[in-house]
C-alpha cells in the first residue's frame, strides 16, 4: 500500500507541473496578446496623426529586417518632425506615457508591420494623405485577426486579404533578445540606446548594406593590346567546363584537368559550395509554405524564411550540420499563379568541399521556417570516400588527391544518422544529397564572344561571337587564335557566356529546385 501511495504522489506531483508549465505557456501568451490589443488600440488612434503614418511608413521601406516590419523598442526614441519621438507621440493617444512604457515592455519585439495586400496597400503604395489603415492583431491558433479603427474594430480573415488599409501588430520572428548578453557577442546585432536584438540569421540583417562599385570598362587607361580572357587558369569556374568536362569540382579544387595534363593538385581554399538561386515547383506549393487554402496567403505573415539545414559526414563518421535561412518576398517567388525563379543577390555559402574530409556527398533539408515549439527530427547522412589522397613531402602543400574522380583506387562508405531542430510550425520542403560529381550545367554548347575597345555612347561594345561544344579545349584555343588578329587589334576581352542563371544544373527535392555551384569566396 505504501508503494502504491508513493506512486499516487509522484504521478500527482508530475502531472502538477506539467499543468502549471501550460498554465505559465497560456498566461504569457495572454499575456502578450492583452498587451498587443491594448497597443493596437493606441495605435490605431494614432493614425489619425499623418506625421505618425509618414514615419511608421518611412521606417517600413528600410526594411531592416528584409521585410516590411518597424520594430517599436528600436524606434521608439527617434524624433519626429513635429519635435517629439515616436514615443512620445503615441503617449498623446495613452492616459499617459507610463502606462504606454508598461504595455510595450512586455514585448521586447513588438513590431509593426505594413503587409504587401496588393494594389490595395503596402509600404511602397501607402497614401498617407487618404489612407489610415486599421490595427490588426494575430490572435494565436486563429484563422482570423481583431483589427481597431480609431471608433470600431473588426473581425478580418488571416486567409483572405483585406480590401482596405491595415497594419499588423506581431512579435518579431526574425530577432530575438537574450538577457545578461552583451553587445559584443553577435556580429547580426540590431541595437539602439536602450535595445539590444539579435537576428536569428545573417539572411534578416539588413542594417548596413554593402556599396559595391561598378567596374568602369571604359577606362582609358587599360592596356588595349592585352588579352584578358576567361580562359585563364585562375578563372576556374569559367574554364571548368572545358578543362575537366567529366568532374569539374576536380578542376576547380584540386586543379587536376586530364585535358592539360594535370593529375594531381591540393586543395583550393579560395572557392566554396553557394547556393545561388532557388524555384519553387508550382504554384500549388504556394499554399502549403504559407499555411493556407486560400491563394493568397496569410496576408499577416510577411515574407518567406527558407531554412536550410546543411549535413556532413567525416572520414571518421563524425557528422556535424549548419544551419542558414534566406529571407525572400512572396512576389518574388510566386506571382501570377506562377512558380518563379529566385536569383539570391547574395548567394548562400555552404563549405569548402573538402572531398578527403567529407567525402563525395553532402545533404540539404530544407524548410519554411514558423515560430513554434522546438522539435528535432532525424536525419541520415551517407558519403563515400576514397583512397586516392596522400601526404605531401612538403609540409605547407598538404593533403594531395592523386588523380580525376577516385582516381581508380578503392572507396568506402561511411553512414551516420543525426538530428536538426526545427519547429512545429515549421513546413517542409524536402532534402537532396549534392554530390561532388555532379554537372554545374545543362547546356551542351556555351557562347564565345569577343570584346573590343570600340566606343559608342560611352559603351564597350563585342565584335563577334560563336558557339563552342563544352569539353572542346581545341576550338576555344582556335577561336582565341583568331580574334589575336589583326582583325581586333584593340581586343580587351575574350568571354564565355553561359548564361549560368538559366543553365545551372539544380538539385530538387520534390518541392524545391536549388541551384547550387562552387564560387570563389571574395566574389
Amino acid at each position: 500500500m505504501k508503494i502504491i501511495k508513493i506512486l499516487v504522489v509522484i504521478l500527482f506531483f508530475s502531472v502538477s507541473c506539467q499543468l502549471e508549465n501550460e498554465i505559465e505557456i497560456d498566461n504569457n501568451k495572454s499575456i502578450l496578446l492583452d498587451s498587443h490589443k491594448t497597443f493596437a488600440k493606441i495605435l490605431a488612434q494614432a493614425m489619425n496623426d499623418k506625421i505618425i503614418k509618414e514615419f511608421i511608413k518611412y521606417e517600413a521601406l528600410k526594411e531592416i529586417d528584409n521585410d516590411y516590419d518597424v520594430i517599436y523598442h528600436y524606434v521608439k526614441n527617434k524624433m519626429l518632425d513635429n519635435g517629439l519621438t515616436f514615443r512620445e507621440n503615441l503617449a498623446k493617444y495613452c492616459e499617459n506615457i507610463n502606462i504606454l512604457d508598461e504595455i510595450t515592455e512586455s514585448d521586447k519585439l513588438l513590431t509593426i508591420l505594413v503587409p504587401s495586400l496588393g494594389e490595395n496597400f503596402s509600404a511602397k503604395i501607402w497614401n498617407t494623405n487618404v489612407q489610415t489603415p486599421n490595427v490588426a492583431v494575430v490572435i494565436p491558433e486563429s484563422d482570423m485577426v481583431l483589427a481597431y479603427s480609431s471608433n470600431d474594430s473588426c473581425f478580418l480573415s488571416k486567409k483572405k486579404q483585406p480590401e482596405i488599409a491595415v497594419v499588423v501588430i506581431k512579435s518579431n520572428e526574425r530577432l530575438f533578445v537574450r538577457e545578461n548578453m552583451t553587445r559584443v557577442d553577435c556580429k547580426n546585432i540590431l541595437q539602439s540606446n536602450d535595445f539590444v536584438a539579435f537576428f536569428l540569421d545573417e539572411a534578416f540583417n539588413n542594417v548596413k548594406k554593402e556599396n559595391t562599385k561598378l567596374q568602369n570598362t571604359n577606362d582609358p587607361n587599360i592596356d588595349k593590346t592585352k588579352i584578358k580572357h576567361l580562359l585563364d587558369k585562375e578563372q576556374r569556374i569559367t574554364s571548368s567546363f572545358l578543362f575537366n568536362k567529366e568532374s569539374v569540382r576536380d578542376y576547380i579544387y584540386y586543379g587536376i584537368s586530364p585535358t592539360l595534363g594535370i593529375d594531381e593538385g591540393t586543395l583550393n581554399k579560395e572557392y566554396h559550395e553557394y547556393i545561388t538561386a532557388i524555384e519553387f515547383n508550382s504554384y500549388e506549393i504556394f499554399s502549403h509554405v504559407n499555411d493556407k487554402s486560400d491563394p493568397l496567403g496569410d496576408w499577416t505573415d510577411g515574407n518567406l524564411e527558407i531554412m536550410f539545414d546543411f549535413i556532413f559526414i567525416d572520414k571518421t563518421g563524425s557528422v556535424s550540420n549548419v544551419s542558414k535561412m534566406l529571407s525572400v518576398k512572396i512576389d518574388e517567388v510566386f506571382k501570377n499563379n506562377q512558380a518563379l525563379k529566385y536569383i539570391l543577390p547574395k548567394p548562400i555559402e555552404i563549405f569548402c568541399w573538402d572531398m578527403y574530409t567529407y567525402g563525395t556527398t553532402y545533404k540539404i533539408s530544407v524548410s519554411e521556417y514558423d515560430p513554434g515549439n522546438v522539435i528535432e527530427k532525424t536525419e541520415t547522412i551517407s558519403s563515400t570516400f576514397s583512397q586516392n589522397f596522400e601526404l605531401n613531402s612538403n609540409i605547407d602543400l598538404g593533403i594531395v588527391k592523386i588523380g580525376n574522380k577516385f582516381g581508380g583506387t578503392s572507396t568506402s562508405s561511411k553512414q551516420s544518422v543525426t538530428k536538426i531542430t526545427t519547429t512545429n510550425n515549421s513546413d517542409p520542403l524536402g532534402s537532396v544529397l549534392v554530390n561532388f560529381f555532379d554537372p554545374l550545367y545543362t547546356n551542351n554548347q556555351i557562347i564565345i564572344q569577343t570584346h573590343y575597345m570600340f566606343y559608342l555612347n560611352g559603351q564597350c561594345h563585342w565584335a563577334d561571337y560563336g558557339y563552342i561544344d563544352r569539353g572542346d579545349y581545341n576550338a576555344a584555343l582556335a577561336y582565341i587564335e583568331k580574334a589575336c588578329q589583326k582583325k581586333y587589334p584593340n581586343l580587351v576581352l575574350i568571354e564565355f557566356i553561359d548564361y549560368t542563371d538559366y543553365n545551372n544544373y539544380t538539385s530538387n527535392t520534390g518541392m524545391i529546385s536549388l541551384n547550387i555551384s562552387p564560387r570563389k569566396i571574395y566574389q
